[in-house]
């Protein structure tokens, strides 16, 4: 017998978008359960087995209930539905148990034997599916939600909102008591009978964004949020997090602020992101506009109640180690400044990209070569733990006009087919900066470095005497 996590998420296909607690009600009420062709472990999937339910992402991260599997997965021709087409294959369940109170994974993190690196936990729960030792289901099997110590209130939920690109619109929550999202040309939400009727209009609307992204974060906060749920709402550069509470349903309205989609607010506290868990920090630097962090409920009860974190900080390996963390706890679109920031002290002059129409292309400018000659640069962003390919080299060499050189700046590393794609002599040559590259120029620019990215990266130079400074 062998045991399995089978993994949804938010989820567009065939021009159709649905969310992840959708699909899994759906699928549940169904008696199967979907899978791509190309989904690992497949063929080693067969009767008898067991499996436990996960949802990812969005309002996810949680256990969701158990099944035993009444076959192997084979291919459907004859269901012509959504999720459950001619070119997927179906899995048939038995026995299903949907648990009236899912379990959230952050209490797992410290139990369960195949997630191997505790800091990068969401890289074990991407593909479809996990197989998993028994021991681990039967932890997370008999694991009672009594026993979870969890919010008060069921139906309670905990978000992180953004206001804005990089925040730019964060004093909004304190003047005007709102919580507010963009995308306001697609009009007011309740003119929409569905999702998809919504990503119809936001791909009419803004035909270069990401519309099944934006729809599912449009439709989060009409649908999802509820009144007397919490908001979390980073300040860029204080390194504080305003927390809030919802206290009306979505309106739509217009006046002075371009923001229309909108919810009213009660301010409850203003806490250090310093006084977060090394978890909640990561979780706060997630990519979306509206996102939820319910998995981290009783830590933000602890914060709210003026309680310290709810673990020890852990010492990083080198100062590498530590940067490369605080840069991470950044969200994208701060990242990329902070990172034109750290190019122009390097004597680059730079302009980030509007993100719209830009190819992936976050930087561009041009490099002073120690006053020989003016290089035309385009620089591509990536704030992500795993290692990039050569995919990555062949799109950034792709957005190059004769004339401009690329470079890719990370906080990971590159893996050695792109390095050599990057360095082909017959190919235009491809600058790579990873993780450590970056944080060796960051101190060599330290002194320089304006004061609020000081605070972020979190370092301060030695004191060495003067005479500690030379060897003879």
């Amino acid at each position: 017998m062998n045991y399995f996590i089978f993994i949804v998420a938010d989820e567009t296909k065939y021009g159709k978008t649905r969310l992840a607690g959708e699909t899994y009600n759906f699928l549940m009420g169904k008696n199967a359960w979907g899978f791509g062709k190309n989904t690992a472990h497949r063929a080693k999937i067969k009767a008898g087995d067991k499996v436990v339910f996960y949802q990812a992402g969005g309002n996810g991260q949680k256990f969701l209930g158990t099944a035993i599997l009444a076959s192997g997965a084979y291919d459907d021709s004859s269901s012509k539905n959504l999720f459950l087409d001619p070119e997927t294959y179906k899995i048939d369940l038995q026995n299903i148990v949907v648990w009236d109170n899912p379990k959230p994974f952050v209490h797992f993190l410290d139990k369960l034997s195949f997630i191997k690196n505790k800091k990068f936990w969401g890289t074990y729960f991407q593909g479809g599916c996990r197989k998993i030792s028994e021991k681990d289901f039967q932890t997370i099997l008999k694991t009672k939600p009594s026993q979870l110590s969890l919010k008060e209130s069921p139906d309670l939920n905990y978000w992180v909102v953004r206001m804005g690109r990089g925040g730019e619109h964060v004093n909004k929550i304190t003047s005007k008591k709102i919580i507010a999202l963009g995308w306001s040309e697609i009009g007011s939400l309740f003119r929409y009978k569905n999702i998809d009727e919504l990503r119809r209009e936001i791909e009419r609307a803004y035909p270069k964004g990401a519309v099944a992204q934006t729809a599912g974060q449009l439709w989060r906060f009409l649908k999802e949020v509820k009144k007397r749920d919490l908001v979390l709402v980073p300040v860029p550069f204080e390194r504080k997090i305003i927390i809030a509470e919802v206290i009306s349903d979505y309106y739509f309205k217009k006046d002075g602020f371009d923001y229309h989609h909108r919810r009213n607010v009660k301010i409850l506290k203003t806490v250090l992101r310093d006084d977060c868990s090394q978890q909640l920090k990561f979780s706060l630097g997630g990519l979306l506009t509206i996102f939820s962090v319910s998995d981290h409920a009783e830590e933000i009860k602890a914060l709210i109640e003026g309680g310290a974190k709810t673990e020890l900080v852990k010492t990083h390996k080198n100062i590498y180690d530590a940067v490369i963390n605080r840069l991470f706890e950044l969200e994208a679109r701060e990242f990329e400044k902070f990172v034109h920031h750290i190019l122009n002290l390097a004597g680059f002059e730079a302009a980030l990209t509007s993100q719209v129409g830009d190819k992936g292309v976050d930087v561009t400018g041009s490099l002073n070569a120690e006053g020989l000659a003016q290089i035309k640069l385009k620089v591509q962003v990536k704030r992500v733990h795993n290692s990039l390919g050569v995919d990555e080299v062949l799109r950034t060499r792709g957005t190059l006009a004769p004339d401009e050189h690329g470079c890719i700046i990370t906080l990971s590393s590159f893996t050695k087919s792109a390095i050599e794609e990057a360095e082909d002599e017959k190919k235009k040559p491809i600058s790579l900066i990873d993780g450590k590259e970056l944080v060796d120029l960051i101190l060599s620019h330290y002194h320089d470095i304006n004061e609020d990215y000081k605070r972020i990266i979190g370092v301060r130079p030695k004191k060495i005497s003067l005479e500690d400074r030379f060897i003879f």
